[in-house]
């Protein structure tokens, strides 16, 4: 392809990311209808009590007393098993609940998260997910983070970490885009 015909795709792409920056956080976060964090089971120890009982508070009604529940257990898991990605997750979730978009606190907690772990098998899916349908309010350093896990587990066919699944579902605007330039490098 010659560069002239492929010359228009980047003023298009920046076009939409303008059109998509007029969009609020809390609204794009209510469009997303994303679940919260995957609950990993067993082979987190001692932290496993904590993060399920967590994990089911956030599965029913997020109340404000289920969401102080849930975020007291992801801290009990946390000071117990302080890797578990799952439980920081979880209060990453519960702060952009509470607020109705991703905030400080909880974009905090997604740096860490990646700091700790880049590339984490058990929440990969997850996190990248909701990384990009809150792709406006995250740090540039925490968008490459997000990019490398997702181009990382990307190239690879797993039905647990199904990220190119992930990718073809995302609904923020800018997040989309990203996601189609991720899915046009993963696409031999």
């Amino acid at each position: 392809m010659s560069a002239a015909k492929g010359s228009w795709r980047l003023p298009a792409a920046a076009a939409m990311v303008i059109g998509a920056a007029a969009l609020s956080g809390a609204a794009l976060a209510a469009l997303s209808g994303w679940p919260a964090p995957p609950f990993s089971g067993p082979a987190l120890g001692f932290s496993e009590p904590h993060d399920r009982r967590a994990f089911d508070l956030l599965s029913g009604d997020q109340t404000p007393a289920a969401l102080a529940g849930a975020e007291a257990e992801a801290k009990r898991a946390l000071a117990l098993s302080p890797y578990n990605n799952a439980a920081r997750l979880r209060l990453m979730y519960i702060d952009a609940q509470r607020r109705g978009s991703l905030g400080p606190a909880g974009l905090q907690h997604l740096a860490r998260s990646y700091d700790l772990v880049p590339l984490d098998y058990s929440v990969a899916a997850w996190r990248v997910g909701y990384a990009l349908e809150h792709w406006s309010q995250l740090t540039p350093e925490v968008r490459a983070a997000v990019q490398n896990e997702a181009l990382a587990f990307g190239r690879t066919d797993s039905r647990d970490a199904n990220v190119r699944a992930v990718l073809g579902r995302i609904r923020n605007p800018e997040g989309r885009i990203a996601a189609a330039l991720w899915l046009r490098t993963l696409t031999p």
